[in-house]
């Protein structure tokens, strides 16, 4: 693929290709000395045209020969300071040093292959795969088992299942044994039922390695017995179907699906993420499978179960299709259209309400994504919900409490405390943060008082990641409400008696209606939070008129 380099103006460039290097946006600026102020147009063309394709070339070659031509390294973060003793280069030899000491700095952090979740050191934070059919086996099976993948959030199964089947014989091949290297194949093909039974035959025909076989067999056997309403199957015979069918999806140049918000920035190799670990990918890139569209599914791939006609008034009833098999989780498979069709599961009932004693602290929330916080706090490599769930806590004075155990991902695992900080990432999840801070702030002096309130969180002596995070919500509110009301005082104030539903899109923290606050909603802190990218789900706010 081309390279492609695209400035702030958003001006492409790249005439010399580099097989498998995507650029998806790069920050540039140039500040020209006094004198050369008329040259710095031409400078900055100069230097997107020329200079920067030069040094995504020198970056390339010394990836590839470190890692091989398939390897897959993507970079949500990437931080290199230059020497003034690069001044003394040219241009060519300027541009192939930088790419040299980006490369350097990427496999300082990526020590050895296999490695499949976010590694951060001082200077980078990078992901890498052997190859791209790791890269998607990797996604498959963490849709599979329910768990974020490499993009940090959990993706549906049935959309990452098509586009593996629409690729060709020898793709699928790869990525199903790559699933099972994961020791995650198992999983994959335990969301399969009944009617992909065909899909399940044509893989096995395909003559996949001995370690997928065994696995297909053993699907093949579970879902002919569920097919069949009996506990057990006979061994199938080898069968030998036509080619799995493929699933249409974007033509080569179609516009790429718009990334679901982070995690994640799209992170192109050089720049500072913008909003989730990973730049969306383009329609024929087969890193990361497209978008479903429109169209209907074919033969063996998943598809939504409740689709199925029913039967006009007074029509006779037919006998009940066999049940469909349920995972782990107690949901049915994501089917696709076959013959016999299961009969559709049941509707989901209503979540169940849990009491909260603190239905007002989620307000804080919109503290929380005014100072881009979960944000920060992944590009320095913690887990968003896990974290500022801790700095709810210390506010709150209470370990448990479903207003703040639900914005982790985990949940309802016990909470963990946040692992500790290096001092760079500390430092600068600080200063950023604060500086944040004080920018919108109307009054003055607000970091000494996050200082002293992060003093009074705190547990013992050190510095504390949720002391300094309470500390800096009830500094920011305080600020807001133009007075030093105290931590007490403050908490008291969002102690409100409600309840939540957890459903499956949506958190919703029902309050009674006489406990709105006139104060803070002038302010815009009982407004709906909104999408949290981290948990995957919306959170909104609803006041009723009884009480919950």
């Amino acid at each position: 693929m081309p390279t492609s380099v695209r400035s702030r103006r958003g001006r492409q460039s790249g005439d010399e290709p580099v097989s498998r290097l995507r650029v998806d946006a790069l920050k540039l600026s140039l500040r020209a000395p006094e004198a050369r102020r008329a040259e710095a147009r031409a400078l900055q063309i100069a230097a997107e045209e020329r200079f920067m394709p030069a040094v995504l070339q020198a970056l390339h070659r010394r990836l590839a020969a470190a890692y091989g031509p398939e390897a897959v390294i993507r970079i949500a973060r990437l931080r290199l300071r230059l020497s003034m003793a690069m001044a003394g280069l040219g241009p060519g030899a300027l541009a192939e040093q930088i790419g040299q000491d980006l490369a350097a700095r990427i496999e300082a952090a990526l020590p050895r292959l296999g490695r499949t979740s976010w590694v951060q050191t001082r200077d980078a934070t990078v992901q890498l795969f052997r190859s791209r059919a790791d890269l998607q086996a990797v996604a498959l099976v963490a849709a599979a088992q329910r768990r974020p993948g490499p993009e940090g959030t959990r993706q549906d199964f049935a959309p990452l299942w098509r586009a593996l089947l629409a690729r060709p014989a020898a793709a699928r091949a790869r990525v199903l044994a790559a699933s099972a290297e994961e020791s995650g194949l198992q999983a994959v093909l335990a969301r399969l039922g009944p009617v992909d039974l065909p899909t399940l035959d044509a893989l096995a025909a395909a003559r996949p390695p001995p370690a997928v076989l065994a696995e297909l067999r053993r699907a093949q056997a579970r879902v002919a017995a569920a097919a069949a309403g009996q506990g057990t199957a006979p061994a199938l015979a080898d069968p030998s179907p036509p080619e799995v069918p493929p699933v249409p999806v974007a033509p080569p140049g179609a516009e790429p699906s718009a990334p679901r918000p982070r995690t994640g920035p799209g992170s192109p190799p050089i720049a500072e993420p913008a909003n989730a670990p990973t730049p969306p990918a383009a329609a024929d890139d087969p890193a990361v499978p497209p978008e479903p569209g429109p169209t209907a599914p074919p033969a063996g791939a998943p598809s939504d179960p409740a689709g199925t006609d029913l039967p006009p008034p007074g029509a006779p009833v037919p006998p009940a299709a066999a049940p469909v098999p349920a995972d782990a989780a107690g949901a049915p498979s994501p089917l696709g259209p076959g013959a016999p069709r299961p009969a559709p599961a049941a509707a989901s009932s209503e979540p169940e309400a849990l009491a909260t004693e603190w239905g007002g602290l989620p307000y804080l929330l919109n503290i929380t994504l005014r100072l881009e916080l979960p944000e920060r706090l992944w590009r320095i490599g913690l887990d968003e919900g896990t974290v500022i769930a801790a700095m709810l806590a210390r506010i709150a004075g209470t370990a448990e409490d479903p207003a703040w155990d639900l914005l982790r991902p985990d949940y309802p695992a016990p909470a963990r405390p946040p692992p500790p900080l290096a001092d760079w990432a500390r430092a600068e999840l600080v200063s950023e943060t604060e500086a944040e801070a004080e920018a919108r702030a109307t009054g003055d002096g607000l970091g000494a008082r996050i200082a002293d309130l992060a003093a009074w969180y705190a547990e013992g002596p050190s510095w504390e990641l949720p002391a300094w995070g309470a500390a800096l919500h009830l500094a920011v509110l305080e600020d807001l409400l133009g007075a030093h009301a105290g931590p007490q005082a403050l908490a008291e104030r969002l102690r409100l008696r409600g309840k939540i539903l957890d459903g499956d899109e949506t958190v919703r923290i029902l309050l009674p209606l006489d406990s709105i606050d006139p104060e803070l909603r002038r302010l815009g802190l009982d407004a709906d939070p909104g999408y949290l990218p981290w948990l995957g789900k919306r959170l909104v706010f609803d006041f009723v008129e009884a009480g919950p």
